[in-house]
């Protein structure tokens, strides 16, 4: 069976690690994360069965540099859908999908371009829920529910970050993340697909009532 364009792809950085400088598996790590994300952002086509090559641990074993919710993040956040559900046949889970997300300031590429009115959400990012800002943290290990968190001070530590991104043109984007994970949370809340698919359909039935009557 001839390979994927994926794994061809990949595998022009796997043979050529290394060479004409010191070996180095940091090196090679960060080599190896960077063609994979990219073969992400650029478009390419993926399968469940790429991904069960790149993570085997006799061949790419991408786990040591890029773990699987990290792939499905900048999968949904790029919004190359092929790799996204190549990501949800490899995990055993089911899409997430919800209206009005917000992709964290942390994300990888330019992630406030690919904000939506509906799409995935993967770790890190943020919609509204029972009136209050959450983050997405986890998902259960059966993939039946994501775990979404509200903080207290919310507002507050939003508006430092926000000032403190860096200007367009910077290679950088602040660590978001760190502001919240010393924050206390205000709310835990443990969502299903169901959950969310029937509150976003009832947010859309408001929103058609409220027309109407105008």
């Amino acid at each position: 069976m001839s390979e994927t364009d994926v794994l061809k792809f990949v595998g022009l950085a796997w043979e050529n690690r290394g060479h004409k400088a010191p070996f180095s598996w940091d090196r090679v790590n960060r080599t190896m994360r960077s063609a994979i994300l990219l073969a992400v952002e650029v478009g390419f086509e993926f399968t469940r069965d790429d991904l069960l090559a790149l993570y085997h641990p006799k061949r790419y074993h991408a786990s040591y540099y890029l773990d699987i919710e990290g792939f499905y993040g900048v999968a949904v956040t790029t919004n190359n859908r092929s790799a996204a559900r190549a990501a949800e046949a490899y995990l055993g889970r089911k899409p997430f999908i919800f209206v009005d997300i917000e992709p964290p300031t942390y994300a990888y590429g330019q992630a406030r371009a690919y904000e939506r009115k509906r799409g995935r959400l993967a770790i890190g990012y943020w919609f509204t829920w029972k009136d209050e800002r959450v983050r997405v943290t986890s998902f259960s290990e059966d993939g039946s529910y994501l775990v979404a968190c509200s903080y207290k001070g919310d507002e507050v530590i939003k508006q430092e970050a926000d000032d403190r991104v860096l200007r367009p043109g910077a290679r950088e984007i602040i660590d978001e993340a760190a502001y919240w994970q010393s924050e206390k949370i205000k709310h835990r809340y443990k969502l299903t697909p169901k959950d969310l698919r029937d509150e976003a359909r009832n947010r859309k039935g408001a929103k058609d009532e409220t027309q109407t009557k105008k």
